[in-house]
Protein backbone atom coordinates (compact mmCIF):
# COMPACT_ATOMS: atom_id res chain seq x y z
CA UNK A 1 0.00 0.00 0.00
CA UNK A 2 2.89 1.94 0.77
CA UNK A 3 1.23 4.07 3.12
CA UNK A 4 4.18 6.92 3.15
CA UNK A 5 3.62 7.90 -0.02
CA UNK A 6 1.73 11.18 -1.15
CA UNK A 7 -2.16 10.76 -1.23
CA UNK A 8 -2.11 12.45 -4.80
CA UNK A 9 0.43 13.51 -7.02
CA UNK A 10 0.50 15.00 -10.93
CA UNK A 11 1.60 13.48 -13.41
CA UNK A 12 3.67 15.39 -16.46
CA UNK A 13 2.68 17.82 -14.07
CA UNK A 14 -0.85 18.43 -15.29
CA UNK A 15 -3.10 15.28 -14.43
CA UNK A 16 -3.96 14.85 -11.27
CA UNK A 17 -3.26 10.97 -9.88
CA UNK A 18 -3.97 8.88 -6.99
CA UNK A 19 -1.38 7.37 -5.66
CA UNK A 20 -4.05 4.14 -4.23
CA UNK A 21 -3.09 0.79 -6.06
CA UNK A 22 -6.25 -0.11 -7.98
CA UNK A 23 -5.19 -3.81 -7.39
CA UNK A 24 -5.55 -3.26 -4.03
CA UNK A 25 -9.50 -3.97 -5.22
CA UNK A 26 -8.75 -7.40 -6.27
CA UNK A 27 -7.46 -8.06 -3.06
CA UNK A 28 -10.29 -7.40 -0.73
CA UNK A 29 -12.29 -8.98 -3.47
CA UNK A 30 -10.16 -12.23 -2.93
CA UNK A 31 -9.72 -11.88 0.57
CA UNK A 32 -13.59 -11.77 0.90
CA UNK A 33 -14.11 -15.17 -1.85
CA UNK A 34 -11.25 -17.13 0.04
CA UNK A 35 -12.50 -16.85 3.41
CA UNK A 36 -16.45 -17.49 2.64
CA UNK A 37 -14.65 -20.77 0.70
CA UNK A 38 -13.14 -21.23 4.41
CA UNK A 39 -9.57 -21.13 2.80
CA UNK A 40 -7.16 -20.25 5.61
CA UNK A 41 -5.40 -16.59 4.55
CA UNK A 42 -2.29 -15.66 5.70
CA UNK A 43 -1.84 -12.64 8.04
CA UNK A 44 0.36 -10.39 5.43
CA UNK A 45 -3.10 -10.65 3.41
CA UNK A 46 -4.95 -10.37 6.13
CA UNK A 47 -3.51 -6.54 7.61
CA UNK A 48 -3.03 -5.71 3.65
CA UNK A 49 -6.43 -6.14 3.13
CA UNK A 50 -7.64 -4.18 6.63
CA UNK A 51 -5.20 -1.14 5.02
CA UNK A 52 -6.77 -1.69 1.89
CA UNK A 53 -10.36 -1.81 3.11
CA UNK A 54 -9.77 1.09 4.88
CA UNK A 55 -8.54 3.68 2.08
CA UNK A 56 -11.13 2.36 -0.14
CA UNK A 57 -13.74 4.97 0.14
CA UNK A 58 -11.27 7.71 0.37
CA UNK A 59 -9.12 6.65 -2.62
CA UNK A 60 -12.96 6.14 -4.90
CA UNK A 61 -12.91 9.74 -3.90
CA UNK A 62 -10.07 11.41 -4.07
CA UNK A 63 -10.23 9.39 -8.03
CA UNK A 64 -13.66 11.18 -8.82
CA UNK A 65 -12.40 14.49 -7.93
CA UNK A 66 -9.00 13.53 -10.04
CA UNK A 67 -11.34 12.65 -13.01
CA UNK A 68 -13.19 15.66 -12.80
CA UNK A 69 -10.11 17.73 -12.52
CA UNK A 70 -8.81 16.22 -15.49
CA UNK A 71 -11.64 16.24 -17.80
CA UNK A 72 -13.36 19.49 -16.50
CA UNK A 73 -11.15 21.91 -19.43
CA UNK A 74 -12.85 19.56 -21.81
CA UNK A 75 -16.15 20.00 -20.47
CA UNK A 76 -16.10 23.86 -20.47
CA UNK A 77 -17.36 25.43 -23.47
CA UNK A 78 -14.30 27.07 -24.95
CA UNK A 79 -15.64 31.22 -24.73
CA UNK A 80 -16.80 30.32 -20.98
CA UNK A 81 -13.44 29.42 -19.71
CA UNK A 82 -12.74 32.41 -18.72
CA UNK A 83 -16.05 33.14 -16.64
CA UNK A 84 -15.00 30.19 -14.83
CA UNK A 85 -11.08 30.83 -14.33
CA UNK A 86 -11.40 32.04 -10.64
CA UNK A 87 -13.50 28.75 -9.64
CA UNK A 88 -10.91 26.62 -11.48
CA UNK A 89 -8.07 28.46 -10.09
CA UNK A 90 -9.72 28.17 -6.76
CA UNK A 91 -9.58 24.27 -7.05
CA UNK A 92 -6.40 24.05 -8.67
CA UNK A 93 -4.60 26.02 -5.62
CA UNK A 94 -6.14 23.72 -3.10
CA UNK A 95 -4.82 20.71 -5.22
CA UNK A 96 -1.21 22.00 -5.09
CA UNK A 97 -0.99 23.06 -1.35
CA UNK A 98 -2.11 19.40 -0.19
CA UNK A 99 0.71 17.75 -2.27
CA UNK A 100 2.51 16.24 1.06
CA UNK A 101 -0.66 14.43 2.12
CA UNK A 102 0.18 10.77 3.41
CA UNK A 103 -2.54 8.08 3.63
CA UNK A 104 -1.36 7.97 7.55
CA UNK A 105 -3.21 10.92 8.17
CA UNK A 106 -6.55 9.58 7.41
CA UNK A 107 -8.74 12.68 9.29
CA UNK A 108 -6.79 14.99 7.03
CA UNK A 109 -7.68 12.98 3.99
CA UNK A 110 -11.14 13.24 4.54
CA UNK A 111 -10.94 16.91 5.31
CA UNK A 112 -9.10 17.49 2.19
CA UNK A 113 -11.53 15.08 0.34
CA UNK A 114 -14.51 17.68 1.80
CA UNK A 115 -12.91 20.95 0.78
CA UNK A 116 -11.89 19.35 -3.11
CA UNK A 117 -15.82 18.23 -3.61
CA UNK A 118 -17.26 21.89 -2.50
CA UNK A 119 -14.63 23.25 -5.16
CA UNK A 120 -15.83 20.74 -7.79
CA UNK A 121 -19.72 21.07 -6.84
CA UNK A 122 -19.30 24.33 -7.37
CA UNK A 123 -17.49 24.09 -10.68
CA UNK A 124 -19.50 21.53 -11.73
CA UNK A 125 -22.73 23.43 -10.72
CA UNK A 126 -21.07 26.95 -12.70
CA UNK A 127 -20.20 25.09 -15.59
CA UNK A 128 -23.91 23.67 -16.14
CA UNK A 129 -25.19 26.81 -15.15
CA UNK A 130 -23.17 28.44 -18.11
CA UNK A 131 -23.98 25.87 -20.64
CA UNK A 132 -27.79 26.22 -20.00
CA UNK A 133 -27.18 29.93 -21.11
CA UNK A 134 -25.50 29.10 -23.93
CA UNK A 135 -27.57 27.01 -25.10
CA UNK A 136 -30.98 29.28 -24.47
CA UNK A 137 -28.76 32.25 -26.86
CA UNK A 138 -27.71 29.20 -29.33
CA UNK A 139 -31.55 28.84 -30.09
CA UNK A 140 -32.10 32.78 -30.32
CA UNK A 141 -29.35 32.68 -32.67
CA UNK A 142 -30.18 29.78 -34.62
CA UNK A 143 -33.58 31.10 -34.64
CA UNK A 144 -32.26 34.40 -35.86
CA UNK A 145 -30.53 32.66 -38.71
CA UNK A 146 -33.95 31.48 -40.26
CA UNK A 147 -35.56 35.16 -39.49
CA UNK A 148 -36.25 37.59 -42.41
CA UNK A 149 -34.08 40.40 -41.87
CA UNK A 150 -35.95 42.24 -44.69
CA UNK A 151 -39.11 41.88 -43.06
CA UNK A 152 -39.29 40.83 -39.37
CA UNK A 153 -36.89 43.65 -38.51
CA UNK A 154 -38.78 44.02 -35.03
CA UNK A 155 -38.41 40.30 -34.32
CA UNK A 156 -34.74 40.88 -34.91
CA UNK A 157 -34.64 43.85 -32.48
CA UNK A 158 -36.72 41.60 -29.76
CA UNK A 159 -34.58 38.63 -30.33
CA UNK A 160 -31.42 40.66 -29.44
CA UNK A 161 -32.85 42.36 -26.79
CA UNK A 162 -33.69 38.85 -25.22
CA UNK A 163 -29.91 37.52 -25.76
CA UNK A 164 -28.82 40.67 -23.91
CA UNK A 165 -30.90 40.09 -20.88
CA UNK A 166 -29.23 36.26 -21.17
CA UNK A 167 -26.31 37.92 -20.85
CA UNK A 168 -27.02 40.56 -17.86
CA UNK A 169 -28.45 37.49 -16.11
CA UNK A 170 -25.20 35.94 -16.05
CA UNK A 171 -23.35 39.14 -14.77
CA UNK A 172 -25.87 39.40 -12.01
CA UNK A 173 -25.44 35.23 -10.99
CA UNK A 174 -21.62 36.75 -10.25
CA UNK A 175 -19.82 35.54 -13.36
CA UNK A 176 -17.13 37.75 -14.66
CA UNK A 177 -14.96 37.87 -17.39
CA UNK A 178 -17.52 38.36 -20.11
CA UNK A 179 -15.64 39.26 -22.94
CA UNK A 180 -14.65 36.56 -24.75
CA UNK A 181 -18.35 34.76 -24.43
CA UNK A 182 -19.55 38.24 -25.85
CA UNK A 183 -17.02 38.09 -28.61
CA UNK A 184 -17.87 34.69 -29.39
CA UNK A 185 -21.62 35.41 -29.86
CA UNK A 186 -20.50 38.95 -32.06
CA UNK A 187 -19.40 36.41 -34.54
CA UNK A 188 -22.24 33.86 -34.24
CA UNK A 189 -24.55 36.96 -34.79
CA UNK A 190 -22.49 38.21 -37.48
CA UNK A 191 -23.00 35.06 -39.29
CA UNK A 192 -26.49 35.46 -38.75
CA UNK A 193 -26.62 39.08 -40.08
CA UNK A 194 -24.94 38.24 -43.25
CA UNK A 195 -26.66 35.49 -44.29
CA UNK A 196 -29.94 37.35 -43.87
CA UNK A 197 -28.53 40.28 -45.15
CA UNK A 198 -27.57 38.55 -48.06
CA UNK A 199 -31.13 36.88 -48.59
CA UNK A 200 -32.38 40.26 -48.12
CA UNK A 201 -30.39 41.91 -51.08
CA UNK A 202 -32.07 39.18 -53.14
CA UNK A 203 -35.97 40.37 -52.85
CA UNK A 204 -35.19 43.79 -51.58
CA UNK A 205 -37.06 45.50 -54.29
CA UNK A 206 -39.38 43.58 -53.95
CA UNK A 207 -40.17 43.30 -50.27
CA UNK A 208 -39.72 46.75 -49.14
CA UNK A 209 -42.13 48.57 -47.22
CA UNK A 210 -45.08 49.55 -49.11
CA UNK A 211 -45.48 53.17 -50.86
CA UNK A 212 -48.63 54.08 -51.44
CA UNK A 213 -48.95 55.89 -54.54
CA UNK A 214 -52.02 57.76 -56.44
CA UNK A 215 -52.78 58.17 -60.13
CA UNK A 216 -54.05 61.72 -60.14
CA UNK A 217 -55.06 64.17 -63.42
CA UNK A 218 -54.02 67.94 -62.46
CA UNK A 219 -52.57 70.90 -64.97
CA UNK A 220 -53.86 68.78 -67.89
CA UNK A 221 -51.32 65.64 -66.88
CA UNK A 222 -51.03 62.54 -65.74
CA UNK A 223 -48.66 62.33 -62.40
CA UNK A 224 -48.68 60.69 -59.17
CA UNK A 225 -49.47 61.73 -55.74
CA UNK A 226 -47.00 62.22 -53.97
CA UNK A 227 -44.62 63.37 -56.80
CA UNK A 228 -42.30 61.13 -58.25
CA UNK A 229 -39.37 62.65 -56.46
CA UNK A 230 -40.68 62.06 -53.28
CA UNK A 231 -41.78 58.24 -54.40
CA UNK A 232 -37.79 57.44 -55.48
CA UNK A 233 -36.84 59.84 -52.21
CA UNK A 234 -38.86 57.16 -50.23
CA UNK A 235 -37.92 54.41 -52.22
CA UNK A 236 -33.77 54.74 -51.89
CA UNK A 237 -34.33 55.96 -48.67
CA UNK A 238 -36.05 52.84 -47.53
CA UNK A 239 -33.42 50.64 -49.40
CA UNK A 240 -30.29 52.18 -47.91
CA UNK A 241 -31.69 51.87 -44.45
CA UNK A 242 -31.40 48.16 -45.16
CA UNK A 243 -28.24 48.37 -46.82
CA UNK A 244 -26.57 50.41 -43.75
CA UNK A 245 -28.07 47.96 -40.94
CA UNK A 246 -24.73 46.67 -40.46
CA UNK A 247 -23.72 49.91 -39.80
CA UNK A 248 -26.15 50.11 -37.19
CA UNK A 249 -25.89 46.61 -35.38
CA UNK A 250 -24.43 47.14 -32.23
CA UNK A 251 -24.15 42.72 -31.08
CA UNK A 252 -23.80 42.04 -27.89
CA UNK A 253 -19.82 43.25 -26.96
CA UNK A 254 -19.07 45.01 -24.07
CA UNK A 255 -17.53 47.78 -26.76
CA UNK A 256 -19.02 49.45 -29.09
CA UNK A 257 -16.03 49.96 -31.16
CA UNK A 258 -14.17 48.62 -33.77
CA UNK A 259 -17.60 46.09 -34.43
CA UNK A 260 -16.91 43.37 -36.86
CA UNK A 261 -20.37 43.94 -38.70
CA UNK A 262 -20.10 46.64 -40.73
CA UNK A 263 -17.94 44.89 -42.36
CA UNK A 264 -21.12 42.73 -43.65
CA UNK A 265 -21.54 45.68 -46.35
CA UNK A 266 -18.04 46.06 -47.87
CA UNK A 267 -17.99 42.18 -48.20
CA UNK A 268 -21.22 42.29 -49.91
CA UNK A 269 -20.95 45.58 -51.50
CA UNK A 270 -20.74 43.64 -55.05
CA UNK A 271 -24.33 42.83 -55.12
CA UNK A 272 -25.59 46.48 -54.91
CA UNK A 273 -25.57 47.18 -58.90
CA UNK A 274 -28.30 44.89 -59.43
CA UNK A 275 -30.97 46.76 -56.71
CA UNK A 276 -30.27 49.77 -58.40
CA UNK A 277 -30.66 48.52 -61.63
CA UNK A 278 -33.97 46.99 -60.65
CA UNK A 279 -34.88 50.11 -58.87
CA UNK A 280 -34.49 51.97 -62.24
CA UNK A 281 -36.42 49.57 -64.11
CA UNK A 282 -39.15 49.41 -61.48
CA UNK A 283 -39.75 53.26 -62.01
CA UNK A 284 -39.60 52.89 -65.40
CA UNK A 285 -42.69 50.06 -65.07
CA UNK A 286 -44.34 52.67 -62.55
CA UNK A 287 -44.18 55.87 -65.24
CA UNK A 288 -45.70 53.18 -67.88
CA UNK A 289 -49.16 53.03 -65.96
CA UNK A 290 -49.53 56.34 -66.88
CA UNK A 291 -49.52 55.57 -70.95
CA UNK A 292 -52.81 53.25 -70.19
CA UNK A 293 -54.52 56.46 -69.10
CA UNK A 294 -53.45 58.88 -71.73
CA UNK A 295 -56.49 57.93 -74.15
CA UNK A 296 -59.10 58.39 -70.95
CA UNK A 297 -57.78 61.75 -70.28
CA UNK A 298 -57.34 63.69 -73.76
CA UNK A 299 -60.74 65.22 -72.96
CA UNK A 300 -58.92 67.36 -70.68
CA UNK A 301 -55.92 68.92 -73.19
CA UNK A 302 -58.85 70.33 -75.37
CA UNK A 303 -61.26 73.40 -75.57
CA UNK A 304 -64.14 71.34 -75.59
CA UNK A 305 -66.60 73.80 -77.20
CA UNK A 306 -64.25 74.64 -79.99
CA UNK A 307 -63.96 70.75 -80.35
CA UNK A 308 -67.47 70.24 -80.72
CA UNK A 309 -68.41 73.18 -82.55
CA UNK A 310 -65.39 72.00 -84.99
CA UNK A 311 -66.70 68.39 -85.47
CA UNK A 312 -70.47 68.37 -84.51
CA UNK A 313 -72.74 70.09 -87.36
CA UNK A 314 -75.35 67.26 -88.22
CA UNK A 315 -77.96 65.69 -85.83
CA UNK A 316 -76.29 62.18 -86.55
CA UNK A 317 -73.15 64.20 -85.33
CA UNK A 318 -74.62 64.89 -82.04
CA UNK A 319 -76.22 61.80 -82.09
CA UNK A 320 -73.29 59.83 -82.50
CA UNK A 321 -71.18 61.78 -79.54
CA UNK A 322 -74.00 61.38 -77.05
CA UNK A 323 -74.11 57.58 -77.92
CA UNK A 324 -70.17 57.35 -77.61
CA UNK A 325 -70.22 59.37 -74.29
CA UNK A 326 -72.64 57.47 -72.55
CA UNK A 327 -70.80 53.93 -74.06
CA UNK A 328 -67.58 55.69 -72.81
CA UNK A 329 -69.01 55.93 -69.19
CA UNK A 330 -69.63 52.38 -68.98
CA UNK A 331 -66.21 51.39 -69.79
CA UNK A 332 -65.12 54.25 -67.02
CA UNK A 333 -67.47 52.12 -64.76
CA UNK A 334 -64.75 48.94 -65.75
CA UNK A 335 -62.00 50.73 -64.65
CA UNK A 336 -61.06 48.72 -61.42
CA UNK A 337 -60.90 50.55 -58.09
CA UNK A 338 -58.45 48.10 -56.22
CA UNK A 339 -54.88 48.58 -56.18
CA UNK A 340 -52.33 47.41 -57.96
CA UNK A 341 -48.87 46.50 -56.74
CA UNK A 342 -45.61 47.29 -58.53
CA UNK A 343 -43.24 45.63 -56.21
CA UNK A 344 -43.29 47.14 -53.29
CA UNK A 345 -45.27 50.22 -54.43
CA UNK A 346 -49.16 50.15 -54.64
CA UNK A 347 -50.98 52.44 -56.93
CA UNK A 348 -54.44 53.44 -56.15
CA UNK A 349 -56.39 54.58 -59.72
CA UNK A 350 -59.43 55.95 -57.60
CA UNK A 351 -58.66 59.38 -57.90
CA UNK A 352 -57.93 59.40 -61.88
CA UNK A 353 -60.87 57.23 -62.77
CA UNK A 354 -63.16 60.37 -60.74
CA UNK A 355 -61.31 62.79 -63.44
CA UNK A 356 -62.12 60.84 -65.91
CA UNK A 357 -66.04 60.55 -64.91
CA UNK A 358 -66.05 64.24 -64.51
CA UNK A 359 -64.49 64.65 -67.51
CA UNK A 360 -66.84 62.41 -69.50
CA UNK A 361 -69.49 64.23 -67.61
CA UNK A 362 -67.94 67.68 -68.72
CA UNK A 363 -68.29 66.43 -72.13
CA UNK A 364 -71.92 65.53 -71.71
CA UNK A 365 -72.68 68.76 -70.68
CA UNK A 366 -70.66 70.68 -72.95
CA UNK A 367 -72.41 68.78 -75.76
CA UNK A 368 -75.88 69.49 -74.39
CA UNK A 369 -75.14 72.86 -74.47
CA UNK A 370 -73.33 73.09 -77.85
CA UNK A 371 -76.41 71.04 -79.33
CA UNK A 372 -79.03 73.63 -77.97
CA UNK A 373 -76.79 76.76 -79.11
CA UNK A 374 -76.90 75.05 -82.75
CA UNK A 375 -80.49 74.45 -82.63
CA UNK A 376 -81.30 78.07 -81.47
CA UNK A 377 -78.96 78.78 -84.14
CA UNK A 378 -80.96 76.96 -87.14
CA UNK A 379 -84.30 77.54 -85.86
CA UNK A 380 -83.89 81.54 -85.33
CA UNK A 381 -83.12 82.40 -89.06
CA UNK A 382 -86.74 80.02 -89.60
CA UNK A 383 -88.56 82.70 -87.23
CA UNK A 384 -86.94 85.25 -88.80
CA UNK A 385 -88.07 84.35 -92.12
CA UNK A 386 -91.55 82.88 -91.17
CA UNK A 387 -92.62 86.38 -89.60
CA UNK A 388 -91.25 88.60 -91.82
CA UNK A 389 -92.73 86.21 -94.88
CA UNK A 390 -95.91 86.45 -93.00
CA UNK A 391 -96.37 90.01 -92.62
CA UNK A 392 -95.43 90.85 -96.04
CA UNK A 393 -98.42 87.83 -97.41
CA UNK A 394 -100.97 89.32 -95.12
CA UNK A 395 -101.14 92.45 -96.58
CA UNK A 396 -103.83 93.56 -99.01
CA UNK A 397 -102.71 94.76 -102.15
CA UNK A 398 -104.14 98.13 -103.21
CA UNK A 399 -102.86 98.53 -107.52
CA UNK A 400 -102.10 96.39 -110.17
CA UNK A 401 -98.13 97.31 -109.03
CA UNK A 402 -98.47 95.93 -105.59
CA UNK A 403 -100.27 93.16 -106.60
CA UNK A 404 -96.85 92.70 -108.85
CA UNK A 405 -95.00 93.69 -106.25
CA UNK A 406 -96.64 90.56 -103.89
CA UNK A 407 -96.25 88.02 -106.43
CA UNK A 408 -92.40 88.39 -107.12
CA UNK A 409 -92.37 88.12 -103.24
CA UNK A 410 -94.48 85.00 -103.10
CA UNK A 411 -92.01 83.77 -105.48
CA UNK A 412 -88.99 84.76 -103.79
CA UNK A 413 -90.43 83.20 -101.03
CA UNK A 414 -91.28 79.92 -102.93
CA UNK A 415 -87.61 79.32 -103.78
CA UNK A 416 -86.29 79.82 -99.82
CA UNK A 417 -89.18 77.82 -98.68
CA UNK A 418 -87.57 74.37 -99.47
CA UNK A 419 -83.88 75.18 -97.57
CA UNK A 420 -85.69 76.76 -94.75
CA UNK A 421 -87.91 73.90 -94.77
CA UNK A 422 -84.42 71.69 -94.69
CA UNK A 423 -82.90 74.02 -91.66
CA UNK A 424 -86.10 73.32 -89.57
CA UNK A 425 -85.92 69.62 -89.99
CA UNK A 426 -82.80 69.53 -88.69
CA UNK A 427 -83.17 72.07 -86.41
CA UNK A 428 -86.45 69.56 -85.15
CA UNK A 429 -84.56 66.57 -85.14
CA UNK A 430 -81.55 67.93 -83.14
CA UNK A 431 -84.23 69.01 -80.48
CA UNK A 432 -85.83 65.51 -80.30
CA UNK A 433 -82.14 64.04 -80.18
CA UNK A 434 -81.60 66.54 -77.04
CA UNK A 435 -84.99 65.50 -75.44
CA UNK A 436 -83.98 61.88 -76.01
CA UNK A 437 -80.47 62.06 -74.47
CA UNK A 438 -81.25 64.70 -71.88
CA UNK A 439 -84.98 64.74 -71.50
CA UNK A 440 -84.83 68.67 -72.27
CA UNK A 441 -85.82 70.75 -75.30
CA UNK A 442 -85.45 74.15 -76.55
CA UNK A 443 -89.23 75.66 -76.45
CA UNK A 444 -88.45 77.91 -79.48
CA UNK A 445 -88.82 74.65 -81.90
CA UNK A 446 -92.05 74.47 -80.59
CA UNK A 447 -93.23 78.26 -81.48
CA UNK A 448 -91.95 78.21 -84.46
CA UNK A 449 -93.50 74.77 -85.10
CA UNK A 450 -96.74 76.88 -85.22
CA UNK A 451 -95.60 79.60 -87.63
CA UNK A 452 -94.15 77.31 -89.85
CA UNK A 453 -97.79 76.07 -90.14
CA UNK A 454 -99.13 79.51 -90.23
CA UNK A 455 -96.77 80.82 -93.33
CA UNK A 456 -97.63 77.80 -94.86
CA UNK A 457 -100.96 78.04 -95.48
CA UNK A 458 -100.62 81.50 -95.87
CA UNK A 459 -98.33 80.78 -99.03
CA UNK A 460 -101.21 77.89 -100.16
CA UNK A 461 -103.77 80.65 -99.92
CA UNK A 462 -101.48 83.17 -101.82
CA UNK A 463 -101.32 80.72 -104.79
CA UNK A 464 -105.53 80.50 -104.84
Amino acid sequence: LKTDEQVIFFENGKLMRVSYNTKLVGLTRDCRQLGVLGFPIPQTMLTANTWARKFAGQAMHLSRIASFHNTIGDRMIVSQRPMMLEAAVGLAQLVKEQTDMTWTDSKAIDDYIGKLKSHTDRLARQNNQLATFHKQVTEKVLFLMNTDLLRNQIKWKDILKEIRQIITQVEQNGFTNLKTWRAHWDRQLYKALEHQYQVGLEALNDHLPEIQVELVYRQQQLQFRPPIEEIRMKYFTQLKRFLSIPNNFKGVGESQENLIFPVIVERNAHRFGHLFKKAEELFQKLDRVKDRFKDWVILGSVNLEEMIEENCKTADDFERNFRNSKAKGQEIGRIPMTDEKINCISVSFAPVRTEIEMLNRRFWDTLAISLQRSISQDITPIEKFSVEAMETLRKQPQSVEEIGVANQKHQEYEKEAPEMMEMFQNADRKNRILAAWTRENVDQVTRVTGIWDNFSSLMENHEL
